[in-house]
C-alpha cells in the first residue's frame, strides 16, 4: 500500500507527520528555493493546513540559526513557527531511550535524535517522520520503524502540490532504493 493511500485511509485528522524542520526541506527539495520561492511557501502552506505538523526544539533552533555566511536558514521566528507547529521539548530522558536502542550504529545529529526521541513517544500508528536522511533512515530501521518514514515527495503528492523538481533525496525512489539496500543487508 503505498503512503498516500494510508494518508486518504487515516485521513488528514488522524495524521501526525514528525518533521525535522519540514520548511528547510522544502525550501533545499527545490533548487531554486533559497530564498523561498513561490512554489516552496505555497507546499508548505498546504501540508500545514493539511497535517498536524510536529517538530522538537532542537530542530527549530537548526533551521533558525544563523550559518556562517551570516543567513537564516529558515527566514521564520520561533513565534511565526508556534503559530504553525507543535514544537516539542525533549526531555532527556527520551534522547537517553534513542541513544541506548540505537547506540553507535547510525549517525544523528542532535536534531534527527531528538525528533526519534519524540515519536517513540507517540501512541498508535498514525504518524510519520519526514526526514531525508541516511541516519534517519537508518535509526527507523534499527527501531523496526522505517514503515513509519515518508517522503516530502509522498506528502506533497497528497497535498496536490508538484513535486517534478524535487532533488533526489526527497523523492520515493530514494527511499525505495534506501528499503531496497536493508532488504539486501547493504545499508551503506
Amino acid at each position: 500500500m503505498s503512503t498516500i493511500s494510508r494518508f486518504s485511509q487515516l485521513g488528514t485528522a488522524f495524521a501526525k507527520v514528525v518533521l525535522p524542520s519540514l520548511i528547510w526541506t522544502i525550501s533545499a527539495g527545490y533548487p531554486e528555493a533559497l530564498p523561498w520561492s513561490d512554489l516552496a511557501l505555497r507546499s508548505w502552506n498546504a501540508l500545514r493546513k493539511t497535517y498536524q505538523l510536529h517538530t522538537v526544539s532542537t530542530c527549530i533552533e537548526e533551521a533558525t540559526r544563523t550559518n556562517k555566511k551570516g543567513n537564516q536558514l529558515v527566514a521564520k521566528s520561533l513565534d511565526q513557527f508556534r503559530a504553525e507547529l507543535t514544537i516539542v521539548a525533549v526531555k532527556p530522558r527520551m534522547q537517553a531511550e534513542v541513544t541506548l536502542r540505537v547506540g553507535e550504529r547510525t549517525d544523528l545529529d542532535p536534531g534527527e535524535r531528538d525528533l526519534l526521541a519524540y515519536a517513540l513517544t507517540l501512541p498508535g500508528r498514525a504518524w510519520w517522520l519526514c526526514g531525508p536522511d541516511n541516519g534517519t533512515v537508518n535509526a527507523l530501521q534499527i527501531l523496526r520503524l522505517l514503515d513509519r518514514m515518508v517522503t516530502l515527495e509522498s506528502l506533497m503528492r497528497a497535498v496536490g502540490m508538484p513535486v517534478d523538481a524535487l532533488q533526489y533525496h526527497f523523492t520515493e525512489k530514494w527511499l525505495a532504493d534506501r528499503r531496497l539496500r536493508f532488504a539486501l543487508d547493504d545499508p551503506a
